[in-house]
């Protein structure tokens, strides 16, 4: 299949074109991450910070939140990428305890 040497380069153009901006968007992520790592240590320290000047003020203790990076999910054996279908061989119990028929080696083999 052949196409014109313009379209080629066009295509070749919006490639390098995306790759620049998908390596601008994964520098925008790592500051983004960055800022909100930066602001889930600071943010708690103002607010004991002010918790206790409001304390030592009106002598009234408030509580204080707590900003938590949530947890990396686990990829266990129940994960949904775990249960797609495998090419394995799966062995003749298996086969059997699925209802799948079983084919011999010698039915496949053409007959003389």
């Amino acid at each position: 299949m052949w196409i014109k040497r313009a379209l080629f380069e066009r295509l070749i153009a919006a490639a390098a074109e995306a790759q620049g901006i998908a390596a601008t968007a994964m520098t925008q992520i790592k500051v983004n991450e960055t800022t909100q790592d930066w602001m889930r240590v600071r943010i708690p320290q103002l607010e004991k910070e002010r918790a206790q000047l409001f304390y030592q003020v009106s002598g009234v203790k408030i509580p204080i939140m707590e900003i938590e990076r949530k947890p990396e999910p686990e990829v266990g054996a129940n994960h949904p990428f775990n249960r797609l279908p495998s090419f394995e061989d799966m062995g003749d119990e298996e086969a059997v305890r699925q209802g799948i028929p079983s084919i011999s080696v010698n039915s496949m083999l053409p007959s003389k």
